[in-house]
C-alpha cells in the first residue's frame, strides 16, 4: 500500500511560497534577493516539517489546510529574512513573522506615525 505523501498534492507548496514572496515584495517595496533559492527553501522546509510531525500533516491535511501552509511559509520566510535580509525584514510588521499576511509598508507605517490617539 502506498504511503499517502506528507503535503497534500492540492496545496502546491512551490505555489505558496511564490505567492508569499510576491506578497513581501508588494508589501515592502523592496526586490527580495535570491528568490528561487528562497523557494526551494520554504518548500524543503514544509516537507520536511510535514514529514516528522504528525500534528503538522493533520492541519496540513484538514479543511484549512492551505492557511496553515500559508501561515507556516511565512513564519519561516520571516526568519529567514531576518538572517540573510535583515533590510526586508524590518519593512514587515511583527504579525507577519506569526503568519500573518503581509501589510503594505506605507499603510503599516502611517500607522506606525499616527500620533491622533
Amino acid at each position: 500500500m502506498k504511503k499517502a505523501p506528507a503535503i497534500p498534492d492540492e496545496l502546491i507548496p512551490e505555489v505558496v511560497a511564490q505567492t508569499i514572496l510576491q506578497e513581501v515584495v508588494v508589501a515592502t517595496e523592496y526586490q527580495v534577493a535570491d528568490q528561487p533559492r528562497l523557494i526551494e527553501y520554504l518548500c524543503e522546509r514544509a516537507r520536511r516539517s510535514a514529514e516528522a510531525n504528525e500534528s503538522t500533516r493533520r492541519k496540513l491535511r484538514g479543511a484549512q489546510g492551505r492557511e496553515w501552509l500559508y501561515s507556516f511559509m511565512r513564519h519561516w520566510l520571516a526568519a529567514e529574512l531576518d538572517r540573510t535580509q535583515p533590510a526586508v525584514f524590518r519593512r514587515l510588521h511583527a504579525r507577519f513573522a506569526m503568519g500573518e499576511p503581509a501589510r503594505p509598508w506605507r499603510t503599516e507605517r502611517a500607522y506606525l506615525l499616527d500620533t491622533s490617539g
